[in-house]
């Protein structure tokens, strides 16, 4: 966000390429968790999610379009609790997701297709489920 606010979308772009992952495993282990963001349409590949994540991402998509409250979604994988919180999209989000032409400039676009050549993330609106937090809390240490 900061890097958005100091110089736009051509700032925040490489940052977020660099930095997005190493900022969330530091968040996770200062919580002792581990935490990915999964999606149906993915920027980075290694943030494709799994058919059971995408049956939960139209599910939230589905509720938010009935105007229902969300809470997150708790299943368990491989004897493990895993949490998923739904990612919503807000104006900021639509600079660099939203409609091309419309929400995100060509100079947007330029730099997605230079630092995420296979890149889907785009076409979002307003108050859509653009994907998952993902949190897997680590086992108590005895």
């Amino acid at each position: 966000m900061a890097a958005l606010q100091r110089g736009g979308t051509t700032e925040a772009i490489p940052f977020c390429n660099i930095k997005a992952l190493p900022i969330t495993d530091s968040i996770a282990e200062a919580s002792n968790a581990r935490i990915q963001r999964v999606t149906n349409k993915p920027r980075n590949p290694a943030n494709k999610a799994s058919e059971s994540e995408i049956a939960i991402i139209q599910n939230f998509q589905s509720r938010i379009e009935n105007g229902d409250t969300l809470e997150p979604a708790i299943e368990t994988l491989d004897g493990r609790t895993v949490y998923y919180f739904p990612i919503i999209t807000n104006p900021m989000c639509l600079q660099c997701h939203g409609k091309p032409g419309k929400e995100v400039q060509e100079v947007t676009l330029e730099n997605l297709k230079k630092y995420y050549p296979a890149d889907q993330a785009l076409g979002y609106g307003l108050d859509e489920i653009r994907g998952l937090w993902k949190v897997i809390p680590n086992p108590i240490q005895q």
